[in-house]
Parts: structure tokens; C-alpha cells; sequence
């Protein structure tokens, strides 16, 4: 095969010059070439987008023996820019999507009609059937993933999910139920943004979990088209209940039915959403931290046949009279271990010196022991003021001193004039850069 490569190679440069048109002495050919990098052009990126949601949707529903054969292709430049699916021999379904991915990104209702055939097509359904699922949480996390994976710049984990994270930095989070069982649509607006968000991380949780490989996401889809299914919510616990139970043994109880499970998975759905909004990289608001140490810290136990509410104090005061005050030492001890890892960085330091302190509470519970665990405390809440105090100092700079978003815009072009003979920068400028600087900023 080399062998006949080279030859034919030969044979073509030869055929090639003997045919070229003579040219007089001193004259040349110029060829203009024109390439395109396939991560930025329009039709490069249309089917790399088209590819990648056709690869999520395989990985989310895997085809069964009945599918359809999708094959993605960009429309014609004489053709309309839109999407369409077509039905072909041989089980082949033919989806056109538009050629410019400027004209994909920003329809979303087409994009989750997209992405509704592919998982319809998986299981072997007509793409008419995709209304009565288009707007379903899973089909809407599907879409924003594709989206988020198309992004030219990655953001942090906190910039996909900005409402999300700064909802679960203060400890605002949604249920199960309301994410599943309460759909919202594109003319929803603002709140839907919300909701793809929390749509993309639940998935992500599925995912953790090894759930699409228990083949719930089929079985939801199924009694979703035969019109069986409960709510959403309901739905959700049937499917994906029993596997979520059983990968959390010791966390979840594992025999849970009925209600009972449901709130199981609530318990499910939160933590999980906890860990991802919220780490060290992704800390906690103060606000919360604060309102979280103090419910850490305060305790119910049983003195004397009574029910009381106790605080660390309690253990050097009344640990004759309390009944397992080990327990309760080591309870809030893991409620602040829990605490520490959602902290900023400069309070973990201080909060695991307050853990220390709570640990000599084991086997000396005398006045000094109380007194270093008072003045762990009280750096703690020290190093929280510190660090409100940075916070609105960082606020207030960012609101009197340019960006560097700002900052490049307006010395970019000045660059450009110093490169051109004779030209300087214009004094306007030169004013609005100086008056940054100093912290007067563009409004000044």
C-alpha cells in the first residue's frame, strides 16, 4: 500500500507540471488559503455542540435494541436556520440544526427540543412525542450542560452556577420537590435561569451517584409518555429512590417507604447540594457561618429528669448530671468539624482551635480548660469581624476604582496611538487611567 502511495504520488506531481500554463520569466502564482480553526468558527462550533449533546444524552439514556440512529447535521447556507428532525428508512433519524452556533446558543426552547428527540430517539420514540418532556428537569439539565460545555473561556465552578452558589452561600436552598415536580418554562424568565441551574446540578448529583446506570431515566421517560406517572417528585422517588438508598448505607435509612423516603431523599438532595455549592475554594457567607456555629454549639440533654438546652459551658458545670455527656461532646464536636469545611479560609484556623479546647472537655474539665475554650472563642469571632471588615473594604474599592475589564478597554487603543509616528495619547484619557489609579474612578 506505501509502495502504491509513492507511485501515484509521483505520477501526480508529474501530470501536474506537465499541465501547468507556462508563465512568463519573472512572473509568479500566488494561492490565498483560507483556514478556519474549528473551536472558534461558527459551523466548526454548531457541530462540535451538536456532537456533544448527542454524546450526553447517550451517556444519560444509553440507546436500547429499537433506537433510532441519530444522525446531526448543520443546514445548508440556502436553507432556513432551524432546527428540524426527519424520520428515515431504516430507523434513521435525520436532526438539522443551523450552521452558525450564534444562532444556536441563546434558543433554548430549541435547544431542549433537541435534546428531547435524542433521548426520545435512544429509547425508539417518534420526535412528536417531545412535548411531554421538553420542559421536564432532566431534559433542561441536559441542555445547559451541553451549553456550559461550549463555553470558549471556563469559568469556576461558581460562575456556571452563580445564582445557585450565591442562594447556598447564605443557605438558600430548594427541595427535591420544587426542582422536580414543579417545572418551569422559558417565558418564566429570570426564575428559569435559577431553575436550569439547579436542573444541571441535580444531575450532576444522578450522576455521582451512578443512577443512569440503574436505568431510572428510562423508566421516567416512559411513564412520563404513557401518561402513568405521578408528579415529578413522585416520579423521582419510585425511579431513583431504591438506588439512592442503597448507595448511602449508614447515611440514608435503607428500608424507607412512602413518605418516609421522600424524606430521605430531601436529606439526599440538600447534602449533596451543600457539598457542591459550598468548600473551602467556595466558602459559606459569614452570615451563615455565624448562624450555623451558634446552632452547632447549643445542644438539648437530660439533667435530673429534664429536658435542657446546653452550651459548652455545660460540660465543665454539669457533666456529672448529664446523661452520655460523652455523646453530646463528640455530636458537636462533628457539627463544627462539619462547619469547617465550608468556612472561608482565614476562620478555619481559629474554629479548629476551638475544637481543640472542646477536646480537653474529655479529660479536664476544670476552670482553666473553660477559660482557653472561652478565648478560642473569642478569636474566632474576631477573626469574623476581620473579615466583614475586608469584605466591605473590597466592596467599596471595586465600586470607586476602575476594573481591568475597564482598564484594558481604555489603554488598548492608547497603546495602538503610541505605536503610530507623531501620535500621543489624548489628555482625556490620560486623566480617566490617573483618575482610577488613585481610587477616584470613572464617575469622577
Amino acid at each position: 500500500m506505501g509502495r502504491f502511495s509513492e507511485i501515484f504520488l509521483i505520477f501526480f506531481l508529474l501530470t501536474g507540471i506537465s499541465g501547468a500554463p507556462r508563465l512568463p520569466a519573472g512572473e509568479r502564482i500566488y494561492l490565498n488559503l483560507h483556514y478556519e480553526d474549528l473551536s472558534t468558527s461558527p459551523w466548526g462550533r454548531a457541530a462540535d455542540f451538536g456532537e456533544r449533546l448527542k454524546r450526553l444524552a447517550r451517556q444519560a439514556l444509553p440507546p436500547r435494541g429499537h433506537c433510532f440512529t441519530v444522525n446531526i447535521v448543520l443546514a445548508e447556507p440556502s436553507e432556513p436556520q432551524t432546527f428540524s428532525a426527519k424520520e428515515g428508512k431504516h430507523r434513521l433519524l435525520r436532526v438539522t440544526i443551523p450552521r452558525d452556533y450564534a444562532k444556536i446558543e441563546p434558543d433554548m426552547r430549541s435547544v431542549t427540543n433537541l435534546t428531547a428527540w435524542l433521548l426520545l430517539a435512544n429509547l425508539g420514540v417518534r420526535p412528536e412525542h417531545a412535548d411531554k418532556i421538553r420542559d421536564s428537569w432532566y431534559v433542561t439539565g441536559l441542555a445547559r450542560k451541553a451549553l456550559s460545555e461550549m463555553h470558549l473561556i471556563h469559568s469556576p465552578f461558581s460562575g456556571y452556577f452563580p445564582a445557585a452558589y450565591a442562594f447556598g452561600a447564605d443557605g438558600i436552598l430548594p427541595t427535591l420537590r420544587q426542582v422536580t415536580a414543579v417545572p418551569l418554562r422559558i417565558e418564566d424568565s429570570a426564575p428559569r435561569l435559577v431553575y436550569e441551574e439547579y436542573c444541571e446540578l441535580l444531575l450532576e448529583l444522578c450522576s455521582r451517584s451512578r443512577l443512569f446506570r440503574e436505568g431510572f431515566l428510562a423508566e421516567t421517560v416512559r411513564r412520563t409518555l404513557d401518561g402513568s406517572a405521578p408528579d415529578g417528585f413522585r416520579l423521582f422517588a419510585e425511579t431513583a429512590g431504591p438506588a439512592i438508598l442503597k448507595r448511602n448505607p449508614g447515611i440514608l435509612k435503607q428500608d424507607a417507604r412512602g413518605a418516609e423516603r421522600e424524606k430521605e431523599l430531601e436529606k439526599w438532595f440538600r447534602g449533596g447540594l451543600e457539598r457542591l455549592l459550598t468548600l473551602d475554594l467556595l466558602p459559606a457567607s459569614i452570615r451563615r457561618v455565624e448562624t450555623e456555629y451558634r446552632a452547632a454549639t447549643r445542644f438539648q440533654y437530660r439533667a435530673d429528669g429534664s429536658v435542657l438546652t446546653g452550651s459548652p459551658a455545660d460540660f465543665v458545670h454539669q457533666w456529672d448530671k448529664m446523661e452520655r455527656p460523652w455523646e453530646r461532646l463528640t455530636e458537636l464536636m462533628n457539627r463544627l468539624l462539619a462547619l469547617g469545611r465550608i468556612v472561608p479560609p482565614d476562620l478555619a484556623i481559629p474554629l479548629s482551635d476551638i475544637r481543640s479546647a472542646l477536646s480537653r472537655f474529655r479529660t479536664d474539665r476544670s476552670e482553666e480548660s473553660l477559660r482557653g475554650f472561652q478565648c478560642a472563642e473569642s478569636a474566632f469571632f474576631r477573626a469574623m469581624e476581620r473579615h466583614i471588615a475586608l469584605e466591605r473594604m473590597l466592596e467599596k474599592t471595586e465600586r470607586h476604582v476602575l476594573s481591568p475589564a475597564t482598564r484594558y478597554f481604555v489603554t488598548f487603543p492608547v497603546l495602538n496611538q503610541w505605536e503610530k509616528r507623531g501620535a500621543s495619547p489624548s489628555p482625556g484619557i490620560d486623566a480617566f487611567l490617573n483618575a482610577g489609579l488613585a481610587g477616584g474612578g470613572a464617575g469622577k
